[in-house]
């Protein structure tokens, strides 16, 4: 599964005092800074595109309750993770998620503690600063616990703390759990123990995710003793970071036990998450041949899908969005005027995105456009691209931005092809629709493309 980050776009009205006064300099001034005054730094890692991180930066940032605890304990700092500095500074801290909250020694440049995401609101945020002054002033680092355990140190307690330890400092964590595993009786686990282990277990190549799957019912319902709430939740966060590993190891037979753990856990979907993690493997090792062969399997199984097959997934996904919106509103201030029915109503229309009908055309439309950009493109190849947009278009029918990008590509195959008359009145029509949805910047991109089509210089 993708990176679990939810595109919210909340915008409510709120009064703040105070909040995080975030330096304006350098990464380099930064670290002087905060070298000076014997403090940490606390870095916002964002993207322009990410919703939760405008949570953060209109309601959450500027609250007094924040600025209290962030001015006073940290020299703070924003990063673009996709501009500038930030390009460079997330991958040297190997940021995967947005947003992330990074706490920083700026004598070592070393992480002491990172979190993700908004939900929670400021307490939340308060809460990951007062792990990292812990952290900070923990005499048992990271390489004394290692140390330790590389020397035969296996008590329980020294394991639990050791894994609290990984967690906090984001480090691979599978060895460790393995270690504490076998101190358990697996048998007759307590709830406080069970929780634990669901907390802890990153990935699936350890002993404690079977017994995760053993004890599922347990972890069906939600709970307050769990970060992630219940068990679909533990199955989707372990992926990622599993894949992760197989990429790092460039293993594919390692991406095969993935692939069987996808298909055994996810019963929504696993097809949509096997193509993203095959497609995303032989990509990195460059294996072209298999990943045209991914590529095109992917484009058949979902050509022969119909919009009603998307029903039942698109109304849970509305609904999933509905309660992740609402709970990120408990974490709020909101003025006396906001509408909290219309604010969840708002970023449910603008994230239609986590639709599965959406997302299926999505990676249609992806599909045809990378044959229409490829020079080398058979005749075959441009007409199979065909299909996939035609379909692409049948399944984002019920969202005009949607369709009109995916009508651009359909329309420019057609030009391709020689079809430049039924090319020019489709692209028309998706210039319509984005103008009707008060998208003039893409529409008149679209225009521009038209007379290029007309001109026949496109």
């Amino acid at each position: 599964m993708r990176l679990l980050v939810a595109l919210l776009l909340l915008a409510p009205v709120c009064s703040f005092a105070q909040g995080i006064d975030f330096e304006k300099g350098n990464w380099k001034s930064v670290l002087a800074k905060a070298r000076k005054e014997n403090r940490l730094v606390y870095v916002d890692v964002y993207t322009t595109w990410c919703g939760p991180c405008k949570v953060l930066e209109k309601t959450i940032f500027p609250q007094k309750e924040a600025g209290d605890v962030y001015n006073a304990h940290f020299v703070n700092y924003r990063l673009d993770a996709e501009k500038g500095e930030g390009i460079a500074l997330a991958k040297k801290y190997a940021v995967d998620g947005f947003p992330t909250h990074l706490f920083i020694d700026p004598k070592t440049e070393a992480v002491v503690y990172r979190a993700r995401g908004a939900a929670g609101g400021v307490a939340r945020l308060n809460e990951y600063a007062g792990i990292a002054l812990s952290e900070q002033k923990d005499p048992m680092t990271w390489a004394i616990y290692t140390r330790d355990f590389k020397a035969g140190k296996r008590n329980p307690e020294f394991l639990k703390a050791y894994l609290r330890k990984a967690e906090r400092l984001d480090k691979p964590n599978d060895e460790i759990l393995d270690a504490y595993v076998t101190t358990l009786d697996s048998r007759n686990l307590p709830d406080s123990t069970l929780y634990f282990l669901a907390n802890h277990t990153n990935t699936i190549w350890n002993q404690s995710m079977s017994i995760l799957d053993a004890n599922r019912s347990r972890l069906e319902k939600p709970d307050t003793n769990l970060r992630y709430y219940g068990y679909e939740y533990q199955i989707e966060r372990v992926t990622y970071p599993s894949y992760k590993e197989v990429l790092a190891a460039k293993d594919e037979k390692k991406l095969d036990k993935l692939v069987a753990f996808i298909r055994s856990h996810n019963t929504e979907d696993p097809d949509e998450d096997i193509f993203f993690y095959r497609k995303g493997y032989y990509t990195e090792i460059k294996n072209l041949a298999k990943l045209k062969s991914v590529e095109w399997a992917e484009g058949d199984r979902l050509s022969q899908k119909n919009l009603a097959d998307y029903k039942e997934g698109d109304a849970k996904a509305r609904m999933r969005m509905e309660e992740q919106v609402r709970y990120q509103l408990t974490g709020m201030t909101l003025s006396d005027t906001d509408n909290v029915d219309s604010i969840v109503a708002f970023n449910v229309a603008r994230n239609v995105g986590n639709h599965p009908s959406v997302r299926a055309a999505s990676t249609l439309n992806e599909l045809a456009w990378n044959t229409f950009e490829n020079k080398k493109a058979t005749t075959g190849d441009l007409q199979q691209a065909l299909q996939w947009s035609a379909k692409a278009m049948e399944f984002s029918a019920p969202h005009p931005e949607q369709w009109a990008a995916n009508a651009d590509t359909h329309a420019s195959l057609l030009y391709r092809t020689g079809k430049k008359a039924e090319a020019v009145a489709l692209e028309e029509k998706a210039e319509k629709a984005l103008r009707d949805a008060g998208n003039e910047k893409e529409a008149a991109e679209y225009g521009q493309t038209i007379q290029k089509m007309k001109a026949g210089t496109y």
